[in-house]
């Protein structure tokens, strides 16, 4: 039940839409603090779609998105090296199975490779986004 999408749908719906965000919630594109407006709406600053109902929070940063995406960077470091290593068999051994196998792994890899990609430029994003509204509290 706690893991239910649907149910998280349901209850977060019980809070009207145009009621008022009481507490400094920031907006996930630009780090725009969303207090003061609607739970449902749009960001003033950079037009993003945001939903900061308690259980949906869309589009609202949090500490965890700055986080290091370790389990990307590591399947793609696993795929490589998987890749690699069955390249380097398939070449040395003549082995037509393992130098397949390798390419198809190393396809995975260079995907997982651009997936982490992408997640370490998001998690570079929040932790710039995040520094800037610590500085702008501190003020």
């Amino acid at each position: 039940m706690h893991g239910d999408p649907v149910e998280h749908e349901r209850i977060s719906t019980v809070l009207p839409a145009d009621r008022q965000i009481g507490t400094h919630v920031h907006c996930a594109g630009c780090g725009y603090n969303l207090r003061t407006l609607p739970y449902v709406g749009c960001c003033p600053e950079c037009g993003a779609a945001y939903n900061a109902r308690p259980l949906l929070m869309q589009n609202i940063l949090t500490g965890q998105m700055a986080l290091f995406p370790s389990s990307e960077v590591f399947a793609a470091l696993l795929a490589c090296s998987l890749a690699a290593l069955l390249i380097g068999a398939g070449l040395l051994f003549g082995s037509e199975w393992a130098f397949l196998f390798g390419m198809i792994f190393g396809v995975f890899g260079v995907l997982f490779i651009r997936v982490a990609w992408i997640h370490i430029g998001r998690c570079i994003k929040y932790r710039r986004i995040l520094r800037q509204i610590e500085a702008s509290e501190e003020e």
